[in-house]
């Protein structure tokens, strides 16, 4: 990670506190909060959709990313369906960390996934 070594940990969602939707917001266009409730509310009815948090090592951190998935176990495999990282930490490589580590625990020891060429698209920033 570019800038310093603060260290990162990613947690698997299991309710929606306000730093979670706080940085969720920031990836969805128009974030009211009719239009909040509706995502949460999806996630939480669908056991295969899954939300994920990136903290920083540190007690009492709130949320620096999350990325949501939408899980298709018969194709092997997901689709992103949200990503966020905090305003204050962009351009230090977390939102593509916290991608490759969601990769690494959702692809299973015999598929070999095949990357051409990707690119993440954020407000702003391309990060290939």
């Amino acid at each position: 990670m570019r800038g310093g070594e603060t260290m990162f940990c990613l947690k698997k969602v299991e309710k929606f506190s306000s730093d979670i939707t706080s940085v969720m917001a920031q990836c969805i266009h128009n974030p009211d909060t009719e239009k909040m409730n509706r995502v949460l509310k999806t996630y939480e009815a669908d056991p295969y959709r899954i939300v994920y948090a990136y903290y920083k090592e540190s007690k009492d951190a709130a949320a620096a990313a999350i990325i949501g998935l939408k899980l298709n176990p018969e194709q092997k495999s997901a689709v992103i369906l949200h990503i966020a990282v905090n305003h204050s930490l962009r351009g230090n490589g977390i939102g593509r960390n916290l991608v490759n580590e969601v990769i690494s625990l959702h692809v299973l020891p015999q598929s070999k996934p095949k990357l051409i060429k990707t690119q993440l698209i954020f407000i702003g920033h391309v990060v290939s």
